[in-house]
């Protein structure tokens, strides 16, 4: 669901958190002050981007939100499967990345913290344990889907939460869809040797390159798991095709900016199992 306040343009899966649970949002590159490449709501610290615009930028999705800037926390992303748990704001940088730790994947069941990850074509996932409640954020690229990231969270929210699959609602953002995402034949084989049971995951594309489908790939995981079907949600958009609402590397030709997607617990509550 397509969301505008102030100007800033986000997306939301209602359907997703019908409980009410949280505060999340998927948000694009519009609404901001970074002139281009970076134009406009760009929160790369590190894209070229001058620190003070992302800053700003930081603090009217904070507004947009009716949150606080220092409540959020980033990672130091790397494209792995490291899920880090989040038990306080802890000791972070002025940009919120938890000083000294590389990751790809935050888990919380502690308020008045939002979790975040920056994107420009690679996945953002929600989950939710309403029962906990428990929430999670993952940065899901194509490296991080070949080594099951999602399967890594689930199984730590388990062992923190006692999360049970089953009850696991799982959201997941704007990202390159397969209609743009082109990879060479030693990517494509990763993933038909990682997904053998799949054979419409990876496709053939023109000039020698191939098609891989992310999302069919993090989602088969879940179902591996146990995950529920019908407790999986997506926002469809391609960030590629449609580069003029999203950052995107390979959209923008490789020089461009972030864009924001960030979950946390409104309060601590709990849902009934008959809710289910």
């Amino acid at each position: 669901m397509k969301c505008e306040r102030d100007g800033i343009v986000f997306f939301q899966l209602p359907e997703w958190d019908p409980y009410g649970l949280t505060v999340h949002g998927f948000f694009g590159r519009v609404g901001g002050v970074s002139p281009p490449p970076f134009n406009t709501l760009n929160i790369g610290a590190s894209s070229g981007d001058d620190a003070q615009h992302v800053a700003e930028n930081l603090s009217q999705i904070a507004r947009v939100t009716g949150t606080q800037r220092d409540c959020f926390v980033f990672l130091r992303q790397v494209h792995g499967d490291r899920i880090l748990y989040v038990a306080k704001d802890g000791a972070r940088a002025d940009d919120g990345t938890i000083l000294d730790s590389p990751g790809d994947a935050l888990c919380t069941d502690r308020t008045a913290i939002l979790l975040a990850v920056r994107t420009a074509d690679c996945l953002p996932v929600l989950l939710l344990d309403p029962l906990w409640p428990a929430v999670a954020i993952v940065h899901a690229g194509w490296r991080g889907t070949l080594k099951r990231i999602l399967k890594g969270c689930l199984r730590e929210m388990s062992r923190l939460f006692n999360t049970r699959p089953e009850m696991m609602r799982v959201g997941f953002g704007p990202g390159i869809r397969s209609c743009c995402f082109l990879v060479d034949k030693e990517v494509a084989d990763r993933f038909c040797d990682a997904f053998p049971n799949d054979n419409t995951m990876v496709s053939s594309a023109p000039q020698g390159k191939w098609r891989v489908d992310l999302y069919r790939a993090n989602t088969a995981t879940l179902l591996e798991e146990g995950v529920r079907k019908d407790h999986l949600f997506y926002e469809p958009l391609c960030t590629c095709c449609h580069h003029d609402a999203f950052f995107s590397v390979r959209g923008d030709g490789g020089i461009t900016g972030r864009q924001i997607s960030l979950v946390g617990l409104k309060a601590a509550r709990k849902v009934e199992m008959n809710f289910f």
